[in-house]
């Protein structure tokens, strides 16, 4: 099936002006549940608040996909809007929103929700297109651009649909103290060590960092009150600027294409104990996946 009949004009706000999110949501939902009995923009609103809350729907570079399941709902149903000016989306959000799409659904037809959010992604994976959809003036050109761009929502979700393309990189020639200090800055743990080719050699969480400061041999004691008289993590502090990435990086990591079935990566990722996968394509390091993307994006839906 393709995206573009999951979507009419009708269901298309073209350059509207809102004066808050709220406001947003609740005119793109009004034509979608107007002629639904029992459910409003309001009840619409309330439960994408609610996900809002829990995880961001903003994608990045000025998109968002706020979703709801709704009982009330048969099939899945699409809107889009445009905005003349930016809106200020959340705190995850690093620019202005002026493309959004809103998907709603009934609470049984899970996977083509998500199938329908993957394929808007890679609508949206590209600039040509995110410059159309936040440019054009019409409904009707709008509703052209998403059918002219061919994009099928799919039966399976892939690597390339949930990954995510911004990360920081380690080198293997880097100080354990320089990548202390670059992972000290993100929130996740665990990051890819890529060599000058871009490909992917190997990658660095904070467990590697701690294993070097902390005594294989602790557990073994029978008596721990004599650790309050040694400097914490010394043994790291002595080695930070001297030892590299490379020397204690993790050589054993998930690798995936982007055409990946996602559930595959799960399956590895539970056989191996990993947190996290890269995605390489022509071996080279273009996205990543965590454990905790796939729960967000796919069992938090």
């Amino acid at each position: 099936m393709k995206l573009a009949h999951l979507l009419k004009e009708e269901n298309i706000l073209a350059q509207i002006t809102p004066a808050s999110k709220d406001e947003l949501i609740c005119r793109m939902a009004e034509n979608a549940v107007g002629k639904l009995g029992g459910v409003t923009p309001k009840d619409v609103l309330e439960v994408v608040n609610k996900r809002e809350g829990m995880v961001t729907s903003y994608i990045g570079h000025g998109v968002a996909m706020p979703h709801a399941k709704m009982p009330q709902m048969d099939k899945v149903t699409l809107c889009l809007a445009s905005l003349e000016q930016g809106l200020e989306w959340d705190d995850e959000a690093d620019q202005l929103v002026r493309v959004i799409f809103l998907v709603l659904g009934p609470t049984g037809q899970n996977s083509q929700m998500l199938q329908t959010l993957a394929a808007l992604a890679r609508l949206c994976s590209s600039k040509d297109n995110r410059d159309g959809l936040a440019q054009i003036k019409s409904s009707q050109r709008l509703l052209k651009l998403v059918e002219e761009s061919g994009i099928d929502v799919k039966r399976t979700v892939t690597v390339a649909d949930v990954m995510r393309d911004r990360f920081i990189q380690l080198t293997p020639e880097m100080t354990l103290r320089e990548a202390v200090e670059r992972m000290s800055v993100e929130e996740h743990d665990g990051y890819p060590v890529v060599n000058a080719q871009g490909g992917v050699v190997g990658s660095l969480c904070a467990a590697d960092l701690l294993k070097i400061g902390v005594s294989p041999y602790i557990d073994l004691l029978t008596d721990d009150s004599f650790l309050t008289n040694f400097e914490p993590f010394e043994q790291f502090y002595e080695q930070e600027n001297s030892t590299v990435v490379q020397e204690v990086m993790n050589k054993e990591v998930l690798v995936f294409t982007p055409s990946a079935p996602i559930i595959k990566v799960a399956h590895q990722m539970i056989s191996h104990n990993h947190h996290r996968a890269f995605v390489v394509a022509d071996n080279k390091l273009i996205g990543m996946i965590y454990a905790k993307d796939i729960m967000t994006k796919i069992l938090n839906l």
